[in-house]
């Protein structure tokens, strides 16, 4: 017999200390750009004139050492038809590149993981022993190749990979799309998961060093899942890709001529994620993956 409760009268306590969690953790963020802001504002491209804070726009790479005196200075004597007036550092001065790849960059990267909902998708609302999977805090880390081709536009390849330990496993049924009732055991195993995504982002404004900017963007690409979760007896097994795609927001300060540290939050969704029943040997068809990520990372341009 099915046992009626509300949707989350169990597990409302945890859900209670992750969103604890995650307002700490968005809190400190703000923190961080607020400071940040505070000290280089940088509309106007030279961070109050102080020339250890920042470059005025129309620099020459050349003036450079007098401020990073241990930096190499940018600039080349000879590139031909490959010349240009990159500007990759928020200056004017002239860059050995081509219009597509000039200034690269690398991005490496760790933080935290959220699963907001691993569950069937494409239920209507009157569905009958829909499944959804509970899961712990996790982590994510991976790394980015990209390039600034233009002084707000940036393009990368991004391959991140997460982790989520199971918790709990929940088996409901909607009337009119409200949960009638619901059936929830402990799980154990853990959810992996690794994206490969083409990202396109727009900074506001331009990268400067010394200065902090904003940015955001989408992203497009494919997101491979697997894992086994053991729940009442019952065995579900991952194994399955599907197209994904992502936001992304962040903050970027530059510290010094070539490399950046930045803070962003990156919502991921797959919609087609395939469940296996492995105990009965029937699929359960495709999950809604949804993860949140909070990440902390160092960006190194060429």
């Amino acid at each position: 017999m099915k046992i009626v409760l509300t949707r989350w009268r169990v597990s409302k306590p945890l859900m209670l200390e992750f969103i604890v969690i995650r307002k700490i953790l968005l809190g400190l963020s703000l923190a961080f750009l607020g400071t940040t802001l505070a000290v280089a504002q940088c509309s106007c491209g030279d961070c109050g004139n102080t020339a250890r804070e920042s470059f005025p726009v129309g620099s020459n790479y050349t003036s450079m050492d007098n401020v990073y005196s241990s930096m190499p200075v940018g600039g080349c004597n000879s590139c031909g038809v490959q010349s240009c007036g990159g500007d990759c550092y928020g200056t004017a001065g002239e860059r050995c590149c081509d219009a597509l790849t000039r200034c690269r960059y690398m991005s490496i990267f760790g933080g935290g993981s959220w699963m907001e909902s691993f569950k069937q998708s494409n239920l209507t609302d009157n569905s009958v022993d829909a499944n959804r999977g509970g899961f712990e805090d996790g982590y994510a880390f991976g790394v980015a190749i990209g390039a600034q081709v233009h002084p707000n536009v940036r393009y990368e390849l991004e391959t991140t990979f997460r982790d989520n330990n199971a918790e709990d496993w929940f088996i409901e049924d909607f009337t009119d799309g409200v949960v009638t009732a619901s059936a929830q055991a402990p799980a154990f195993g853990e959810l992996e998961s690794t994206a490969g995504m083409v990202n396109f982002l727009f900074d506001f404004p331009k990268r400067q060093p010394g200065c902090a900017n904003f940015y955001a963007g989408v992203g497009v690409g494919i997101l491979y899942v697997d894992g086994e979760i053991n729940s009442a007896g019952t065995t579900y097994d991952i194994n399955d890709t599907s197209a994904a795609f992502q936001a992304i927001g962040g903050v970027s300060r530059a510290i010094s001529q070539r490399v950046d540290l930045f803070a962003e939050y990156r919502y991921l969704n797959a919609q087609n994620i395939l469940v296996q029943n492995q105990t009965a040997g029937v699929s359960l068809g495709d999950f809604e993956f949804t993860n949140n990520s909070l990440l902390f990372g160092l960006r190194i341009r060429r």
